[in-house]
């Protein structure tokens, strides 16, 4: 069989792969399962750093898994590389696993994607995508199922082309880098392909343009290739590192690289990597019983094979080193790093009662997690109100909170609110209804306060569900009704109510003489320094620093058997679009 080798161009290969950008950035769609190995998000670093390098431009990312959490886990990394526009799609049908990392990225790092049903439909996104670009531009990776690309292939015309979805792949994508097939090895034996076996045996014989396979034996079993330890050298805030910890449930291990080479295969091909079979194609025998390599017929399909044969890896060290290296560089435009003005939520230290007695009135509530992963409910029985208490820890300034509803059938979130402790306890708002899936927001009054509730009633004859509970608030540590930002802004103290020891709280302090005191001045969004200060943007009217800025919640969420967990996400502030 031929095969396209590279020994030649090896030396001078070596010697500038990585150092040189690429003339111009390969436009890349990147299709990922993002639920069950680490090396999904390792591929994605180093997605990004080609991207930093000039040699990639990242179109979009689509899941072609249905992880509650995989898009918003995608979003945090493409968030710390300094992309968190780059669209984001999912699929509708697709397969439920469960996952070690995806919930931890999503909720531990600054994102602003919710879960996978809130993101676009995958296929839709790829339309968009594609139809933006240049004819024979674009190059699809995928790490995961072939899920989304039997639906793209079987889609008709829409508003973003009228070309079908087998004539737009035509026309628009230059190659299909896939993750997929045993060439040497056991051809039963590929998650890849068998997850969605139909989606798999569609795509394959559909696909109008080119498809080079990076088999198990590259990257994976039984290559010997293996990276990941080194991200225990890259900082605490990079979410890839956390991936690969919460992995290996500790410190992060070397993986197998089958994602990581099929990206660097994507961006920079085979030249000084890998040779690859240039003849015949891929045969799926008894629907996906097994699947082999035919000489014949001669299709546009190719495969890599080690350089320098199967099951040689003469270049297997300078490979390992270079994918770890691009997997662990750090963002060209540095890691994102917290805006102390930002509406936080609350870093909870304790909760009040167990999953038994969450309440007075005697009901039993009880917890669980699903098997698979699709999210973490809290349910009641049906009629009594319950409620949920939060110590804060500190005192925070409250602006806001959210439940999400995410079930239909027996169980249901009919009617929520929240209360206060500042002293005694009061009502932030009256009882709100909701019977919808999804996130219901209300506003708080601005109260500075250590300790809240949720207090939940489900509808007659239903169960009580919420899937998350998120409250808003700037830190307030002497609770004086000034966040701490501000006061440290304006040279007051914020561990002491009294910063001057005159007897006068800070917020009824009038700094500047102007009968308005602080509290006003916060609250309108004016200089507390200087008399008569027009709010930034205002006229003097109403204006409020409470808002300013871009969200990020600290949120919390209902655990298994009532253990609260501490997870950080960002707020989901714009919708998603392609770059038309």
């Amino acid at each position: 069989m031929p095969v396209r080798t590279c020994a030649a161009a090896l030396a001078v290969a070596v010697a500038f792969a990585g150092t040189a950008e690429a003339a111009t950035p390969v436009k890349v769609i990147f299709d990922t399962d993002f639920e069950t190995d680490c090396d999904d998000p390792g591929a994605l670093a180093v997605l990004h750093a080609l991207a930093d390098l000039g040699e990639a431009e990242i179109l979009a990312c689509v899941c072609s898994g249905r992880n509650t959490y995989s898009a918003s886990a995608i979003d945090a990394i493409n968030t710390y590389y300094g992309r968190p526009d780059i669209p984001i799609g999912a699929t509708r049908r697709g397969v439920v696993k469960s996952s070690s990392y995806t919930q931890g990225l999503a909720t531990e790092f600054p994102n602003d994607t919710g879960t996978i049903d809130l993101v676009p439909e995958a296929t839709s996104l790829y339309r968009q995508v594609l139809a933006s670009q240049p004819d024979g531009s674009v190059t699809i990776v995928t790490v995961g199922y072939m899920t989304n690309l039997e639906d793209l292939l079987k889609s008709a015309g829409d508003a973003h082309s009228a070309l079908n979805g087998h004539d737009l792949v035509q026309a628009k994508v230059a190659q299909w880098a896939c993750m997929g097939g045993n060439f040497f090895s056991d051809s039963t034996d590929n998650t890849n392909f068998r997850t969605d076996p139909d989606a798999t045996i569609y795509a394959v014989e559909n696909w109008p343009t080119n498809i080079t396979f990076v088999g198990r034996e590259v990257g994976s079993v039984p290559s010997p290739l293996r990276a990941g330890a080194r991200l225990i050298e890259t900082p605490a805030a990079n979410p890839v590192r956390r991936a690969y910890e919460l992995y290996f449930g500790g410190t992060p291990q070397d993986r197998h690289c089958a994602d990581l080479t099929t990206v660097l295969f994507a961006v920079r091909g085979a030249t000084g990597y890998w040779d690859t079979v240039t003849t015949g194609c891929m045969y799926f025998v008894d629907t996906m019983s097994e699947f082999e390599w035919h000489a014949t017929p001669e299709l546009d399909q190719d495969y890599l094979v080690p350089y320098g044969g199967h099951d040689v890896y003469t270049n297997e060290a300078y490979l390992e080193e270079l994918l770890e290296d691009l997997m662990i560089a750090p963002p060209a435009a540095g890691a994102p790093t917290p805006d102390p003005n930002e509406e936080e939520l609350i870093s909870a230290t304790t909760y009040a009662g167990r999953s038994a007695d969450w309440d007075d009135s005697g009901e039993w509530i009880y917890t669980v997690v699903h098997d698979d992963d699709t999210g973490t409910e809290a349910h009641a029985t049906t009629g009594a109100e319950q409620w949920l208490e939060y110590d804060l820890g500190v005192t925070y300034l409250l602006t806001r909170a959210r439940v999400l509803e995410d079930n239909a059938g027996s169980y249901s979130l009919g009617r929520w609110r929240v209360a206060y402790y500042d002293g005694a306890w009061h009502d932030a708002f009256a009882d709100r209804l909701t019977d919808a899936a999804g996130w219901d927001e209300a506003p708080l009054d601005g109260v500075s306060v250590s300790r809240v509730r949720l207090y939940c009633t489900a509808p007659a004859g239903l169960s009580l569900e919420v899937y998350e509970f998120e409250c808003y608030g700037y830190a307030d540590t002497d609770a004086d009704g000034l966040p701490d930002f501000w006061e440290d802004e304006y040279g007051l103290d914020p561990g002491d109510a009294d910063s001057d020891d005159d007897g006068v709280d800070d917020g009824d302090e009038d700094t500047d003489g102007d009968g308005d005191s602080n509290l006003t001045e916060y609250a309108q969004g004016s200089d507390p320094t200087v008399a008569d200060a027009t709010p930034p943007g205002g006229d003097g009217g109403s204006g409020s620093s409470c808002v300013s800025g871009e969200a990020r919640p600290w949120t919390f969420a209902l655990g298994a058997l009532g253990v609260l967990a501490i997870l950080a996400r960002r707020r989901v502030t714009s919708s998603r679009s392609a770059t038309a």
